[in-house]
């Protein structure tokens, strides 16, 4: 008898069966299942795998949708039948050979494309748009070299070492850059391996490379006076953008998809969700109010979007003002969101401020990222004399 197991990951549905280990007389391993809270809330336990002779983790989501009562009724319900069917001797078997018959024909470009759907599913928009630049990358890569049709099992560590020699060679791109490449590609091999599509990984065993761990470059006070003076002169809606990144610590991307209903004067907020449709809100300082009131783009249509062009044509119209006053060309637009960031800090604002606005789950995100702003937190022993 097989059950199924449906994981929100890759894996899809987990077949398991004691065919042959009935009341576990092989003494198969494993680990009941126990919950796990953190940021996310998670039901874990490690199942044998014949295949790889080793148990593998599997963690089953709980439903956030459920009312909290019923959670726990959830839980309790998914704790005790899959570690009934573990004691019963339950684990998963080797593939037969039609599922292996299928592998074979998975092509690198579907592998990936498939791992990818299933994984964005469980991520931020912004961190989805970062990765499919780097699948889009890859995918150019390999259609390039006419190689898109070739099987998934036949990528090895030299294919991967001569992606990223490839990646490496072009223009602009640093140790960074190649390192989340990299990153990424490992994490979806892996995605791949688990679901029984590799026998390994190929991304195993290449180094990631020593990076420039010097502090994040923000643009001085003045330089950046100049170029939101110059930008109010020429382009009053690309000034408005970039004060928007100084005062809000909103990212491009989030600037694009913003809408005029989205901004509450009155109370001084700005509303975004994240990836699970949870609001948040950003606090809109006084300045910044001043602002949106001395402009029209607050006056069209709620439903509408505040600006009319897209990040790339503010980034284009920033390095044009920049080459203008004669500015260093290094300087680029997503610097003003840095700088916002240090100039606030600098100026008084707390860390619980920065983190609020910066939407950081932790005060140690912030620790960290004023850190790479070149900010030395340095802690007053206030410690109490009894």
């Amino acid at each position: 008898m097989c059950h199924y197991l449906r994981q929100p990951t890759i894996m899809g549905k987990i077949k398991l069966s004691n065919r042959g280990n009935e009341d576990n007389h092989k003494n198969v391993p494993y680990q009941l299942a126990k919950l796990v809270a953190g940021k996310r809330i998670y039901i874990k336990f490690y199942v044998y795998n014949e295949t790889t002779g080793k148990t593998q983790r599997i963690r089953r989501e709980v439903p956030a949708t459920l009312a909290k009562e019923e959670q726990t009724k959830w839980i309790a319900q998914r704790i005790a039948y899959i570690n009934e069917l573990l004691t019963a001797g339950y684990y998963i078997q080797k593939r037969n050979q039609q599922d292996a018959l299928k592998t074979k024909r998975r092509s690198i470009q579907e592998a990936l494309i498939e791992v990818v759907t299933s994984h964005q599913s469980h991520t931020k928009y912004t961190t989805q748009h970062f990765a499919n630049g780097i699948l889009n990358s890859f995918l150019s890569y390999i259609s390039q070299k006419a190689l898109s049709d070739i099987s998934v099992q036949s990528i090895d560590k030299s294919f991967l070492m001569a992606y990223l020699d490839y990646l490496s060679q072009k223009k602009g791109v640093k140790n960074i850059t190649r390192n989340n490449h990299l990153k990424y590609l490992r994490a979806r091999f892996e995605d791949m391996r688990a679901s029984g599509w590799l026998e390994k990984n190929p991304c195993k065993g290449i180094a990631l490379l020593a990076t420039d761990t010097k502090a994040t470059e923000v643009i001085p006070a003045e330089d950046l006076t100049r170029i939101l003076d110059q930008a109010k002169q020429l382009d009053q809606e690309a000034y408005v953008y970039y004060v928007c990144l100084f005062y809000l610590f909103v990212k491009p991307i989030e600037l694009d998809q913003l809408k005029v209903k989205q901004i509450d004067i009155t109370e001084q907020q700005l509303h975004l969700y994240d990836t699970k449709k949870k609001l948040t809100h950003i606090t809109i300082p006084d300045r910044l109010i001043t602002i949106f009131k001395e402009t029209a783009l607050l006056e069209k249509n709620p439903e509408k979007a505040i600006f009319s062009r897209r990040r790339a044509t503010f980034r284009k119209t920033f390095k044009d003002i920049v080459k203008e006053i004669g500015l260093p060309s290094r300087y680029y637009m997503y610097l003003i969101r840095h700088t916002g960031v240090l100039m606030h800090y600098q100026n008084g604002c707390s860390l619980q401020y920065i983190q609020r606005q910066c939407r950081h789950h932790h005060l140690g995100i912030t620790d960290t990222y004023l850190r790479s702003l070149g900010v030395e937190m340095t802690y007053t022993d206030n410690t109490p004399i009894i």
